[in-house]
């Protein structure tokens, strides 16, 4: 074994070997970086979709709210009659003018509603 480089200089202070060797090491050091900047390339793609995902369902669960409220805004109207009369409000009349005939107040409908919808 020889202590000279392939350049003929001593293996150990070949300034060219020095600079090959250092090169190959930031060349792996350059390889391994692009490695992990394309998983994480991939990563903000994937990250980006499920963003884009969750605001579709946040804007659709949004309408969805939207429409609830105005539906129980309709009902408490229904239900609660004209707030400022000094009579209660009767809300429904069941039966007819000889038949069984029941008025629900508005302090039974939400009872009475969630008696019907259990029953479904």
């Amino acid at each position: 074994m020889t202590n000279q480089c392939q350049h003929g200089q001593l293996a150990r202070v070949c300034v060219t070997c020095e600079q090959a060797a250092e090169i190959a090491q930031l060349r792996e050091y350059l390889d391994a970086a692009q490695r992990r900047a394309s998983a994480l390339g991939e990563e903000a793609i994937n990250l980006r979709a499920q963003r884009d995902a969750a605001r579709a369902d946040w804007m659709a669960l949004r309408g969805q709210v939207a429409g609830l409220r105005k539906d129980a805004e309709r009902y408490r109207w229904l239900r609660d009659g004209d707030e400022v009369s000094d009579y209660p409000y009767p809300v429904m009349r069941q039966g007819g003018k000889y038949d069984f005939d029941r008025t629900i107040w508005f302090e039974e409908l939400d009872a009475a509603i969630d008696a019907a919808r259990g029953a479904t």
